[in-house]
């Protein structure tokens, strides 16, 4: 029984193991209960882009390099 006591410090020690392990299975429950939302998530767009649903894709941006001068080749 004096190891649980530890000195007269158990309470205290214990008590922050309890708290530790309580928010540690929290965090944990939490992160896995907002994958499986972003897998659900993630599923809903993959079946709308395949099935046409929605809006029209966005097309991508290029850019282009404005600094070179007209007629001039940039291959020396």
């Amino acid at each position: 029984m004096e190891f649980f006591e530890m000195g007269g410090y158990g309470g205290y020690v214990w008590s922050a193991f309890g708290f530790t392990l309580v928010l540690t299975l929290g965090l944990a429950w939490q992160s896995w209960r907002q994958q499986r939302q972003r897998d659900a998530e993630l599923a809903e767009l993959r079946r709308r882009v395949r099935s046409g649903e929605g809006e029209r894709p966005v097309r991508r941006l290029v850019a282009v390099r404005t600094d070179e001068q007209p007629g001039t080749s940039s291959g020396a």
